[in-house]
């Protein structure tokens, strides 16, 4: 015995290594003094011929019932352990209860003579409870007595032959008493209730268990606190071949999650049995374990189940069973996280939201971030209660983990959080980067659907605001949705349209590229459509007014911005390394097309009738001036951009180099195509705002004056450029002169006199590059990015 009682102090260090390594000596050890034990017994009864009976049946026993027969049975150093561990449970120093708590469950696994009725007989004589006793020390036979039957349902011990119904009940007796004496540990008592109920034998369970419970904590049927539901789950789940329909009448014959049992649940799961507000509610830090049934009961196989919210708990077709989603709307949504609702409910609720995204299926993941739960995430993320704080940041890491898990779920989630239950700004308001990074885990094909989302959110944000938060029969004039929220919900979608095209660390494709290209070109310089009232999805609702359209045009042109700079091998950069050609090469498509030749090819296409053939319903009316002069004009400025954008394509499918002027055709090709659509889009702006003031008859506002004078200039510098442009690469056959009104270059250039050698000095004439450069300054005035970075790309050549 002397060997192993230094181990016994180790088994309550606050060290789990140290703590585990004595667990293992100590049983090492006293399984071999008891092997010792039975070989020398075994020996003794072999050598001794001749016994009595008395002897006889002492040697043939094979359980120990009373400590009498374990003293015969087991070495010293064993029924010392036995009743030195069952004594340690009571003790609060350190780990004690831990360590002590590993090694008996150890030994009764291990050791079959020992019996439940053994175990409990020492229990009672070290753990009683005698009334002289202080309230620590009471509260430390309670735990004492509860480890005790731990150990003994974890070690098997109660599935064995050896356990009797007596002694069953002897332990749901003391179990029952427990939360009787001392409220707060109620929810443990249970909880051991729970592993005796998984652990007897089945014939056990329901010949003796079952009933002794309901005789003993269910009066009546009284199903009042999480505990008790929970262990009349784990009971209908073990045994669901018993008379549940006679035993459980007031609740739908048994059926725990009938339609009919809705306020029932409700009302236990909020904690609030008093029916009352949180006067009564029990303050404990973790959400309640019950919760952990319900989840595995609607999701049994987790994220391998085919299972969803909707699925009913009920066979029968007679009976209306509660969905998933049932419940936590009306618990967690409108209970956990009512604007009335405290901080003890908020913690649980966001403890649960975490729990549950992680073990539920993917269908049912976007559903659980209700109305109550996002706006409860923005409220109490930077609040002052660290507990909540936490809680809610938790949940958001955990939204995360998922959608890495399963990147299928990312849109909706993103979709949820910024939709009208959240914010378009939700990381702005959260101080986190969590839309950011469910954004990054997206794949091609998910971000062109989140593309079209955010579509549809600048095409009608009514459709949204209304899909979201109000009822089927919602009508517009009945409840107008604000100004205010359709502008900001456009201006967000517009922005993040931005954003996820100009972002090299989006798995972005080149369909996602023309899908946005084809939109801001479409809905910037055009009224969209439908002919057919019956699919309307293209009309604006509202209509675009005239800031909107400024937007859409700002927004345009910083995507050509975006179009300029887009490396050839963007769909998969991260395959190549710096000084690959791949990354070298800008603003040109895998086919050779510069992005913005395509720009201008979808615009030669909408105005021949060709685009979107597929949807002939959809109706673009130009916003710019689209008379048949007008028309044949931008056909040859489109020709002349194509032609200098594609020069360098041609030079070499025909295996040429390129000379000087050739090089210098492009980036004069980008800035003219930049100037035009600019040009466009003042255009367009302009004639949207005469409209309004038609309509409003309202008068002209300064604005007109310094869009009619910026329309000009760029008209002027247009002109200009083709007319430089000819000049370098040497494709002008016959020069126009371009109307001159205010340009210092443009008289420079085309002053009226021949540009023949013949008839004048060429010292006197200026170079097409200087009038360009000329040019290009004035333009680098300009605030617009875009253009400034095609100039200085030009510059560069």
């Amino acid at each position: 015995m002397s060997t192993t009682l230094d181990f016994y102090w180790d088994l309550a260090d606050l060290n789990p290594e140290k703590r585990i390594k004595a667990a293992k000596q100590l049983v090492s050890a006293l399984c071999a003094f008891q092997q010792t034990f039975e070989e020398e017994k075994k020996k003794t009864e072999t050598q001794s011929n001749e016994q009595s009976d008395t002897n006889s049946a002492e040697s043939n026993l094979k359980e120990a019932r009373k400590e009498s027969e374990l003293d015969n049975m087991c070495a010293g150093d064993v029924s010392y352990a036995l009743k030195r561990l069952i004594r340690g449970l009571t003790s609060s120093r350190d780990a004690a209860r831990q360590g002590f708590s590993i090694v008996l469950t150890e030994l009764l696994s291990r050791f079959d003579f020992i019996t439940v009725e053994l175990i409990l007989s020492i229990m009672s004589k070290v753990s009683e409870i005698k009334g002289a006793m202080s309230g620590q020390e009471q509260r430390d036979m309670l735990f004492g007595r509860l480890f005790t039957i731990l150990c003994i349902s974890e070690s098997g011990t109660l599935s064995r032959k050896s356990t009797t119904s007596n002694d069953v009940e002897v332990i749901i007796k003391e179990l029952s008493e427990m939360p009787k004496k001392r409220s707060w540990i109620s929810e443990a008592a249970y909880n051991t209730l729970c592993k005796v109920v998984k652990s007897v034998s089945s014939s056990l369970l329901e010949e003796s268990v079952i009933p002794s419970i309901l005789e003993n904590l269910f009066p009546d049927e009284n199903i009042d606190s999480p505990d008790k539901l929970k262990l009349i789950l784990t009971m209908q789940k073990e045994s669901p071949g018993y008379d549940w329909k006679k035993s459980l009448q007031k609740w739908d014959d048994g059926n725990i999650f009938s339609v009919k049992n809705a306020k029932k649940l409700e009302r236990i799961l909020l904690e609030n049995t008093k029916d009352s507000n949180d006067e009564f509610l029990p303050h404990h830090s973790y959400v309640h374990s019950v919760w952990d049934d319900i989840i595995e009961i609607y999701f049994p196989q987790s994220q391998n189940s085919n299972s969803n919210s909707f699925n009913f708990i009920s066979n029968d077709p007679k009976i209306k069973s509660l969905s998933f989603m049932d419940i936590w709307v009306d618990v967690v949504d409108k209970g956990y996280f009512s604007t009335s609702s405290t901080k003890t409910r908020k913690f649980w609720g966001f403890q649960l939201a975490d729990k549950t995204i992680m073990l539920v299926d993917n269908n049912t993941v976007p559903q659980l971030l209700t109305k109550g739960l996002v706006k409860a995430i923005m409220h109490n993320i930077g609040g002052k209660e660290k507990a909540v704080n936490g809680a809610s940041h938790n949940l958001l890491k955990s939204l995360i983990k998922r959608a890495e898990l399963d990147n299928n779920i990312t849109l909706a989630l993103v979709e949820k959080l910024t939709g009208s239950y959240g914010s378009w700004n939700f990381d702005s308001i959260t101080k986190t980067k969590t839309i950011a990074t469910l954004m990054l885990n997206m794949t091609p094909e998910l971000l062109i659907d989140y593309e079209t989302y955010l579509e549809s959110a600048i095409i009608d944000p009514t459709k949204h605001f209304n899909n979201s938060e109000t009822p089927k029969n919602f009508s517009a004039e009945k409840q107008p949705v604000s100004t205010e929220y359709i502008k900001t919900s456009r201006l967000w979608a517009l922005d993040q349209l931005i954003r996820i095209v100009s972002n090299a660390q989006m798995p972005r494709s080149k369909e996602l590229i023309q899908k946005a290209s084809n939109f801001l070109l479409t809905n910037t310089l055009f009224t969209v459509s439908s002919g057919d009232k019956l699919k309307a999805d293209s009309n604006s609702v509202p209509t675009f007014d005239t800031e909107m359209r400024k937007a859409l045009g700002e927004r345009l042109i910083n995507f050509l911005g975006v179009l300029v700079k887009l490396p050839l091998g963007f769909e998969k950069s991260g395959n190549f390394k710096v000084g690959d050609k791949e990354i070298r090469v800008l603003g040109v498509s895998e086919d050779g097309e510069t992005w913005l030749a395509k720009v201008i090819n979808t615009l030669i296409e909408i105005q021949g009738g060709k685009f979107n053939q597929k949807s002939k319903s959809i109706i673009y009316k130009p916003l710019y001036s689209n008379s048949p002069e007008d028309q044949k004009r931008r056909k040859n400025v489109y020709a002349k951009i194509l032609n200098l954008l594609q020069t360098n394509k041609l030079a070499t499918e025909k295996g040429k180099s390129l000379d000087e002027s050739n090089r210098k055709s492009r980036p004069i090709g980008e800035l003219l195509c930049i100037v035009v659509l600019q040009s466009m889009v003042l255009e367009c702006i302009q004639n949207s705002q005469t409209s309004e003031i038609d309509e409003n008859d309202s008068k002209e506002s300064d604005l007109d004056g310094q869009i009619d004078e910026e329309f000009d200039e760029l008209t002027q510098a247009a002109e200009e450029i083709i007319t430089c442009s000819e000049k370098i690469t040497g494709t002008q056959k016959d020069l126009n002169k371009p109307k001159s009104k205010k340009g210092k270059s443009g008289s420079q250039l085309t002053n009226g006199t021949s540009m023949n050698p013949e008839n004048q000095e060429t010292e006197s004439e200026p170079k097409p590059e200087e009038v360009l450069l000329d040019l290009l300054v004035s333009l680098l005035t300009k605030s617009n990015a875009t253009m400034r970075h095609s100039i200085n790309t030009f510059e560069r050549y």
